[in-house]
């Protein structure tokens, strides 16, 4: 079940206040409907068909309360929510999520952005619709959708891995693409059972110092899995996170439990990338800015376990 910064139902989370309905000093203008109950509720199948909002904006506003977040204290990510032009990469994309998101919810809380480009990295699940749909190692066609006063957004599609699509465009194809990204998205990403498969995405990401919002799993009642892992694991490659892990202002909250395997980051350290394979099974969040490190160095061990 995936929980994204799941909370006690009827306890009250972290949200927009009524002050806070307003253009923040970070740029987001968040609106009444963003004080909603619905983001503090457990949904069922049937309720979230009855009601999609939560499923369409939980990952745009997700993405802007990080943001925001990040902007207090960092000069860089309140410069991305200035700008009139935003190029994110959302890392570990699925058909069934990224594809879902109604991300031009962002438009109406960033009444400057003129412009929002998003690169959709991922479709490796076997199960996603959208797997055979997706050009492998190579980027989609623009999917392009014009909005009112002349404003505009830009999907691509890529399936592969990460680190595989560096690869096959690295910086300078990035900037001829006009696709460099401002900021990097790991949503859902599921640090504590799949770290390994993580780490070469993970290592990149510190080398190219990029500026990220990473999601995750959590349980309802009291922060577990990745609320516990997941700073452990951006600071062990290197992260220099910046908004440590907190509740996420607009989750996706699903009864029942979260069933997932936890690595512990106090037991065990995780491994050095020695093979193919990062799977995004991605929310409290976490902000992290990933300088590169002056002589990196691989974590070591090897007792952290591979999902089978």
């Amino acid at each position: 079940v995936e929980e994204e910064g799941g909370k006690e139902q009827g306890e009250s989370a972290s949200h927009v206040t009524d002050t806070q309905v307003a253009t923040h000093e970070g740029g987001v203008k968040w609106s009444q409907e963003d004080l909603n109950p619905h983001w503090q509720m457990a949904h069922d199948v049937a309720s979230l068909r009855q009601n999609q909002t939560v499923m369409l904006r939980t990952l745009p506003l997700t993405i802007l309360h990080g943001l925001e977040r990040a902007a207090s204290v960092d000069t860089r990510a309140a410069g991305v929510l200035r700008q009139k032009r935003i190029v994110m990469h959302l890392i570990g994309a699925r058909g069934d999520a990224e594809m879902e998101a109604q991300m031009s919810e962002m438009f109406n809380r960033l009444p400057h952005l003129q412009e929002l480009v998003y690169v959709c990295i991922g479709f490796t699940d076997q199960m996603d619709i959208w797997r055979d749909q997706v050009p492998e190692a190579s980027l989609s066609p623009p999917l392009t959708k014009h909005m009112d006063g002349g404003r505009k957004m830009i999907c691509r599609l890529f399936r592969g891995l990460y680190h595989d699509f560096l690869d096959v465009y690295g910086t300078k194809g990035l900037e001829e693409y006009n696709l460099v990204a401002d900021v990097c998205v790991l949503g859902n990403a599921g640090l504590s059972c799949h770290v390994d498969e993580w780490m070469p995405t993970l290592v990149r990401l510190v080398e190219q110092d990029m500026l990220c919002i990473v999601s995750g799993y959590s349980g309802s009642e009291e922060f577990t899995h990745d609320a516990l892992d997941c700073d452990t694991v951006l600071n062990t490659v290197g992260c220099n996170v910046i908004v440590p892990m907190e509740r996420n202002r607009f989750p996706l909250i699903l009864k029942g439990g979260v069933g997932l395997r936890v690595w512990r980051g106090y037991k065990q350290r995780p491994k050095a990338y020695s093979g193919p394979v990062a799977k995004n099974e991605s929310s409290p969040f976490s902000v992290a800015r990933v300088p590169t490190p002056p002589s990196p160095t691989p974590p070591r061990s090897t007792s952290a376990r591979r999902r089978h």
